[in-house]
């Protein structure tokens, strides 16, 4: 091996290449799918929800009502939780941050059964907590949090005296009860902070006469199974008390029942066609490589075909053949395997850089001891699979027609050519299978992006700021605020438009909630109600954000608190409430802020993809900010030129409008759009690097096959040229011996790819969609690549002398 370096590190960089592209797939399905989430015993967790198949509303966050019975009636549970998370203002001595802040009820960390690592996790005896308003504004109660690692580490140094301390969140002084360990978050959302929530407290009369709503479903709430209890029990009670609220608060509860579901299912699920499709490809390209290296060692097992005969002639026994040819593979497994993990550490290090939304939340991706093993397997399996070839050519080996056929000056027998003619066969095959994947998902991409968002996403650049509602309280102050801070970003050079609204289409940072409304028309129909989505946005929010105003208008100056109560509607809520008629001047009934008030329809705004090009279009409701002043909203701007001096000029603009209230989350509309379609852009990313891999490897296979052949056939290429063959005749008979192969291995190749496209169904757009030019681009590439590397042989060929030979 060190006297023909150039072959053997070729195929230890095969693979390399192949072992660290499959170790850090398996890090990521064992993170994603295999890995227990950090809590104690993980599958007695339970996420609890609400659903209404007559609305066609399978997840729905429980209502504070539905999850307080829930709480207090259930036997099924050891612990249950409600919480919702949203953003606060952490300030310092000189500097404010915007921190994400689950408020949690008081059974929160039991659920999760996970300690703290200072201090304690839970309310002091007799506290319950803090209450809000339904402005999210604290009220009355115990002021306790509990901070991330992270935030305690990055905000307050690691100081373990932080446990007692108070610190000053949204203009309050809060006490520190406890820091988590690292790595603890709460399920699908990133939090740097928590605080205990009283929920009884928060929904009390006089503001809620009847006591916490049964309608305003938006928490998140898991619960801890009792032992003993079983999910198929605990689900039965749950369905049992659900039916029962339903008959107590037919208004809020007809038709809507209770679901429980093992919690990391609901997370995990969205990735599963992903990781299995990259697992199938990770273990062809592994294969792939594997017979590659086989090749070359059979190739070289053919060569030494002489020496193997003497060694048997002069005693060597089979099975000491044989253990010379795995020891071969296994040094190039063992090459492989070393250099393999270095490339899936830095793999496995940029991923979160190249696809931050395309993994679940909390996924623990990391090169471990688990994966370390499956590299060290991998890395044997290929080895022994490379040299089990040769291993078992030189102990069926015959010393007598062995020194007879090299004497003659051919190398190897029949079966030793087409073996390796079959193997480079299956090489070209999986490669045609990995290009094909890739050109169709390569080709899905593109059509997602294609897609008209219904806004111009074009110079948008947005920001979030969440106004402190002790600062801001009142309907004056928040109006005022946002009012004179887009009129001075209006008014900037580098800015055409600004608005500011709670939700933005496409955006998954926002206060985004639904609320039961009806047509006034149809009078009140109990039960048969449906969700629309909410939103307040200011005046110039439709012309900044580049959605369509189809008939009327949208918020205007006019539009003041307590005043007539208008809205604008998009398409999908005029069709769903008023069919076949006009919607301006119609009125639509919400269940909203207390009470069921109608809303005059005064405008409709055209559809946009509000929760990407895979999900329907939500019907939406806009409410004029100045009649619903939210503290929360996303500003838009839309830039003249470039996004850079429209970030600056909102950075300026709200440092200098109120430095306590920070701005955070800036972006542009295309990277959030972006990130809705990052689990197919991660997946035709890697596919094609996976196809690209492929190409090389069977490339490769196919150049050393053609070689080698042509070197043993030195003496009858030297001949046929001696007799007259011309260099015509002598290049297509190279060329022409590859190529079969090629085309065997090809037509294999996209005959498994059409079998197998089912695997990727879910990650192309429209799902299941087929294009017969993404296999007829597989097949050129690879029929080119195969040319390429059998015209580099043919060339050889014409270079032997007839007389040499």
């Amino acid at each position: 091996m060190l006297r023909s370096p150039g072959p053997t590190v070729l195929a230890a960089a095969m693979l390399a290449a192949a072992i660290g592209v499959a170790t850090a797939v398996f890090a990521v399905v064992d993170g994603v799918l295999w890995k227990s989430p950090p809590y104690e015993s993980p599958d007695r967790i339970v996420r609890l929800e609400e659903e209404s198949r007559e609305r066609g509303v399978e997840h729905a966050g429980p209502s504070p009502g539905n999850f307080l019975d829930w709480e207090r009636r259930s036997r099924s549970f050891g612990a249950m939780a409600g919480w919702y998370v949203s953003s606060r203002t952490l300030r310092g001595d000189s500097d404010a941050n915007q921190v994400d802040c689950a408020e949690v009820s008081a059974a929160f960390f039991r659920v999760f059964g996970v300690p703290a690592a200072l201090g304690r996790a839970e309310l002091p005896p007799g506290e319950a907590g803090a209450s809000f308003n339904i402005a999210n504004e604290f009220q009355t109660g115990g002021r306790y949090a509990v901070l991330s690692h992270a935030l305690w580490r990055t905000r307050y140094g690691g100081d373990s005296a932080v446990i007692g301390r108070t610190i000053r969140l949204d203009g309050l002084e809060w006490e520190v009860v406890a820091v988590m360990p690292p790595g603890f978050e709460t399920p699908g959302r990133r939090s740097d902070l928590w605080a205990f929530w009283d929920m009884h407290a928060s929904y009390a009369p006089p503001r809620f006469p009847a006591g916490p709503p049964h309608s305003f479903r938006f928490l998140e709430v898991m619960g801890r199974l009792a032992p003993e209890v079983s999910l198929p029990a605990a689900r039965e009670e749950l369905a049992a008390i659900a039916a029962a609220l339903a008959a107590e608060y037919p208004s809020d509860n007809e038709g809507w029942s209770a679901r429980a579901d093992p919690f990391t299912e609901e997370d995990r699920a969205p990735a599963r066609p992903l990781l299995a499709a990259l697992s199938g490809a990770a273990a062809l390209v592994l294969v792939l490589a594997a017979v590659n290296a086989a090749s070359l060692l059979m190739a070289r097992a053919s060569a030494r075909s002489r020496e193997t005969a003497v060694r048997a002639a002069l005693g060597a026994s089979r099975a000491r053949l044989a253990r010379q040819g795995l020891l071969e593979g296994l040094l190039l497994g063992a090459a492989g395997g070393i250099a393999g993990v270095a490339l899936a550490s830095m793999l496995v290090r940029a991923l979160p850089t190249l696809a931050p939304d395309a993994l679940p939340p909390g996924a623990l991706v990391r090169l471990d001891f688990r994966a370390l093993a499956f590299a060290v397997v991998a890395a044997i399996g290929a080895g022994l699979a490379a040299g089990a070839g040769p291993a078992a050519a030189a102990a069926a080996s015959r010393p007598a027609r062995a020194l007879r056929s090299v004497g003659r000056g051919a190398g190897g027998s029949r079966t030793d050519r087409r073996l390796r003619a079959v193997l480079v066969a299956v090489q070209v095959a999986i490669a045609a299978a990995l290009l094909t994947a890739a050109a169709l998902l390569g080709s899905s991409v593109r059509r997602l992006q294609a897609l008209d968002p219904g806004f111009d996403a074009r110079n948008l650049v947005v920001g979030r700021i969440y106004l402190e509602t002790r600062a801001y309280s009142g309907p004056g102050k928040a109006t005022e605020y946002y009012r004179t801070l887009l009129e001075q970003l209006a008014a900037h050079p580098s800015v055409a438009a600004a608005g500011a609204s709670t939700v933005l289409p496409m955006g998954r940072v926002g206060i985004d909630f639904t609320r039961p409304a009806w047509a006034e028309s149809d009078g009140v129909v109990e039960g048969k109600d449906r969700p629309v989505s909410i939103r307040m946005a200011t005046p110039g929010y439709f012309p900044a954000v580049g959605m369509r105003l189809k008939e009327g208008r949208g918020p205007s100056p006019d539009d003041r608190w307590r005043g007539p109560r208008v809205i604008a509607v998009n398409e999908a809520a005029a069709r769903m409430f008023f069919p076949g008629r006009r919607a301006i001047g119609e009125r639509l009934v919400i269940d909203y802020q207390g009470g069921r008030y109608p809303y005059e329809v005064v405008g409709v705004v055209g559809d946009t993809l509000g929760y990407g090009p895979r999900e329907a279009t939500p019907p939406e409701v806009f409410i004029p900010h100045a009649a619903n002043p939210y503290l929360a909203m996303n500003v838009v701007l839309r830039a003249k030129s470039g996004a850079a001096p429209a970030i600056a000029a909102l950075r300026e603009a709200v440092a200098r409008q109120d430095r306590w209230q920070p701005l955070h989350s800036v972006t542009t509309m295309d990277a959030l759009r972006e990130s809705f379609i990052s689990r197919e852009r991660l997946a035709a990313a890697l596919f094609s690097v996976l196809g690209t891999l492929s190409i090389l490897l069977a490339a490769g296979g196919l150049f050393g096959l053609l070689s080698y052949s042509v070197a043993l056939r030195s003496i009858e290429i030297g001949i046929r040229m001696a007799v007259g063959a011309t260099p015509g005749r002598l290049v297509g008979m190279v060329v022409g011996e590859g190529m079969r192969l090629a085309v065997a291995g090809c037509a294999l190749g996209l005959l498994s790819a059409l079998a197998t496209a089912g695997a990727l169904a879910s990650l192309l757009y429209p799902a299941g969609r087929i294009e017969w030019t993404a296999f007829c681009a597989a097949a050129s590439i690879l029929l080119a690549a195969a040319a390429a590397a059998c015209w580099l042989p043919a060339r050889r060929a014409l270079r032997v002398d007839p007389a040499s030979a």
